[in-house]
């Protein structure tokens, strides 16, 4: 089986993740509502922000093969990797204060 390297953009610039490359599998919240192959509805909160972050990767640590590689104020970005094939998946949380 042949996988294609290609490097991922990840990150959150002036509020918005890169968009979702048409090669690879991905979905995100800043994905047009009615990109039906990238958009998935985000998950809302009502509490703090710091709350929800520290929930999110009390998450995320509690799941095997996982890896926080960057923390910030209001960004979390993992690494996840399936058992079987050791596929790794980028996986990226933003905190926007301004809709929860």
């Amino acid at each position: 089986m042949f996988i294609p390297k290609e490097p991922r953009n990840v990150g959150i610039e002036n509020g918005k993740f890169y968009p979702c490359p048409e090669k690879h599998v991905c979905v995100s919240t800043q994905a047009p509502n009615d990109d039906e192959k990238h958009y998935i509805k985000p998950i809302e909160y009502s509490i703090s922000l710091e709350e929800a972050k520290k929930k999110i990767i009390d998450i995320i640590n509690s799941i095997s093969r996982t890896e926080i590689l960057e923390e910030r104020s209001n960004y979390v970005h993992a690494m996840f990797t399936t058992f079987l094939f050791r596929f790794k998946d980028d996986v990226e949380f933003y905190f926007d204060e301004d809709t929860n």
